[in-house]
């Protein structure tokens, strides 16, 4: 039995130039009606997760036009803001879903926003917070009349991705 050798011939690589392309960040493009729905809702749901599994609480919010703001009023909670599960749940993973929907009987009028991105907690010392507790005040006759105190926590969500359906 006779053994064949064969002889591979190895060819130079040839290592073609990277072309970077500039990061351009572009913001995010909301429908006309979506938008003034993100403006006008009264209510959305906000889905935060620790890493094993989701939580989903209703929230008032304010939309400044590139982020969302939602705070910890003075309605009673079972635990002290910082125990509190959504932050908790921001400070282990900061990625958010927030939810605004619309139910009708007359299924033509369904619509539903669904926006994704990263929440933080925003410091005492941040400007946005004296902002975004202006807004929700502006927005809520409830917080405006002492449900919402000066030093309440503020989280603020960054929208990346935005999914609406319907006709709002």
């Amino acid at each position: 039995m006779a053994l064949r050798v064969m002889a591979l011939r190895i060819m130079p690589l040839r290592i073609m130039p990277l072309r970077i392309m500039p990061l351009r960040i572009m913001p995010l493009r909301i429908p006309g009606p979506f938008k003034k729905k993100l403006t006008s809702a009264r209510v959305a749901r906000l889905a935060t997760m620790d890493g094993r599994s989701p939580y989903l609480v209703p929230v008032c919010f304010a939309f400044d036009g590139k982020h969302i703001y939602t705070a910890i009023d003075k309605k009673p909670k079972k635990s002290r803001v910082k125990e509190l599960q959504r932050v908790r749940n921001i400070r282990v993973n900061p990625q958010v879903a927030l939810i605004l929907d619309e139910y009708d009987e007359d299924w033509s009028k369904l619509w539903y926003m669904l926006v994704r991105g990263p929440a933080d907690l925003i410091k005492d010392s941040e400007r946005d917070r004296s902002r975004a507790i202006q807004l929700l005040r502006r927005k809520y006759p409830q917080y405006r009349m002492g449900l919402l105190a000066d030093d309440s926590q503020v989280i603020r969500i960054t929208p990346e991705k935005i999914v609406c359906w319907g006709k709002p």
